[in-house]
């Protein structure tokens, strides 16, 4: 059976993100920036069935490397093939998954000074405003299938953000 791979970005379609050769530490930026987009997608759709990988992966050309997730499955299975076909409709912001940008930049397409954050923060604090938003009414389906999605997908970051919560209540 052969295996059917395809590549998206780095970040949603209309987001800023890390550009080769321009923004400083621009693949390492980009690989963050590709590890929290993965996350965001998994946020959104579930995770992956248990056929299709989506590993970020750099490729390198004349202008430099450049990082990006690939996605990968057999080309028989419909499972996997319909939830590819969810990734590559892709989302339009980070926002569409309750998240941040890892990073945000200036004009130039420079870092921020202070703004980059790992992509276990970023998935820490989506987790944490969509259980805030719940608890406090103003949570919707959306933010109940980040909360279900990210805890089977990232359990760490899941108890990380129900300590937040629970701490931020006791503050309240």
């Amino acid at each position: 059976m052969s295996t059917l791979t395809f590549t998206l970005g780095p970040a949603p379609y209309n987001e800023r993100c890390a550009q080769t050769r321009v923004t400083t530490d621009w693949l390492v930026l980009q690989q963050l920036e590709a590890t929290t987009y993965r996350a965001a997608l998994i946020a959104v759709l579930g995770p992956p069935p248990a056929d299709l990988h989506m590993p970020v992966v750099t490729f390198h050309h004349d202008f430099g490397g450049y990082a990006c997730i690939e996605v990968r499955y057999p080309s028989g299975d419909v499972v996997a093939s319909v939830y590819a076909d969810k990734l590559a409709a892709d989302l339009k912001s980070w926002m569409a998954a309750n998240f941040t940008a890892p990073v945000l930049y200036d004009d130039r397409s420079q870092p921020l000074p202070g703004s980059r954050r790992t992509a276990f923060d970023c998935i820490v604090d989506a987790l944490a405003t969509c259980h805030m938003l719940i608890a406090q009414g103003y949570g919707t389906e959306r933010e109940e299938a980040v909360v279900a999605n990210l805890t089977r997908a990232y359990p760490g970051c899941a108890r990380m953000a129900a300590a937040l919560v629970g701490e931020a209540a006791g503050h309240a």
